[in-house]
């Protein structure tokens, strides 16, 4: 039960709570149970705070700090937490439906059996985080940041599972769809569980190498529906001249995928890393460049690899790419039948974390 003193305390508005907090650090203040439904409570310092069933439904929350605070059984459906820090707090068995937890920091937050249904958590930091039994159907989690999750019967019907983030942040970023494919390659780039069979994940990943300027960024977004519409899943990895992916990391993802698509048409820092790559004889390799554009690296790929690399597949606009997309480089539903069969024995595919 909330302690009356420390409510009180919270009334008397976030400003002054804020203060108390600064003023009494080894304070843990108890709200267990308390009813802050519809309650103003942005970047309110609640941390370390016991909130145990507390009632914080259609809350604004937007910015507050949970770190490391107790929430446990709390309701929090429909409330504002964009941009709220949660790393390290308790929300088992919390109800967090159609919550907005947009940028928010959900490091190493425990959310066993927790309800996210319908929750909107774009660019999430769910690093670290515990979702066992966790329930995310319906739920938005584009942009996440994924690496190190353990996650394990997470209910994700209808959930939006497109570009997670399964690398560190000082890398470049590496992005793919599905959390069960997102755990396989974290675990592969950082050489966990080498020698354990993955059995579960399908031979239909396509690795899309290059770089796309804010001007160009609709072709890379054609591109990956296009993957999806076929049934494959898009993986790619940001590259820019400042920050470039190593040999190591390429390889990794190209060991990974059935396909490999490499856009020419902007300078790309990769082609220096991919020259000193081993491409496998059985992994078809497709150049892309946008018609008007200079040759990219394609010469020198084509001298590093002579027997991979042909003509670079020429696109002007959108219903190009999407043209030279069906007829080359993902064959259209029929044929790509035939083409999943041949690479089903030469792929072994992974098992969930």
């Amino acid at each position: 039960m909330a302690d009356k003193n420390h409510l009180q305390m919270l009334e008397r508005g976030v400003t002054f709570w804020n203060d108390w907090r600064a003023k009494s650090p080894d304070m843990v203040p108890d709200l267990s149970g308390a009813d802050l439904s519809h309650q103003k409570l942005a970047a309110a310092n609640l941390s370390t705070t016991n909130l145990e069933y507390a009632h914080l439904g259609y809350a604004n929350l937007c910015s507050a700090n949970f770190s490391r605070s107790n929430l446990c059984h709390a309701n929090l459906d429909h409330a504002m937490l964009s941009q709220a820090k949660l790393l390290d707090a308790d929300l088992s068995y919390a109800s967090l439906k159609n919550a907005w937890l947009n940028d928010c920091n959900l490091v190493a937050a425990n959310l066993f059996r927790a309800k996210l249904n319908h929750a909107n958590l774009i660019n999430t930091r769910l690093s670290g985080a515990i979702l066992i039994g966790t329930h995310l159907q319906g739920a938005n989690l584009t942009g996440c940041s994924v690496q190190s999750t353990f996650a394990w019967g997470v209910k994700l019907k209808g959930a939006n599972q497109t570009n997670l983030v399964v690398n560190h942040p000082e890398q470049p970023r590496v992005l793919v769809d599905q959390l069960e494919i997102a755990q396989l390659v974290h675990l592969r780039l950082y050489k966990q569980n080498e020698n354990r069979r993955f059995d579960a994940i399908p031979p239909r990943i396509v690795f899309v190498l290059g770089q796309y300027s804010k001007a160009r960024s609709n072709y890379l977004l054609e591109l990956q529906e296009l993957i999806r519409s076929r049934g494959y899943v898009p993986l790619r990895v940001e590259c820019n001249l400042e920050n470039a992916p190593d040999f190591a990391m390429l390889a990794t993802l190209i060991e990974l995928s059935s396909l490999f698509v490499i856009d020419l048409t902007e300078p790309c820092s990769a082609i220096t890393a991919l020259q000193n790559c081993e491409l496998p004889d059985n992994k078809p390799i497709h150049m892309l460049l946008q018609a008007g554009h200079g040759p990219g690296g394609a010469a020198r790929l084509a001298q590093c690899f002579p027997q991979k690399f042909h003509a670079p597949l020429l696109y002007q606009n959108s219903m190009e790419l999407r043209l030279q997309f069906d007829t080359e480089i993902l064959p259209l539903p029929d044929e790509a039948d035939d083409i999943e069969k041949e690479q089903t024995s030469e792929f072994e595919p992974a098992l969930p974390v």
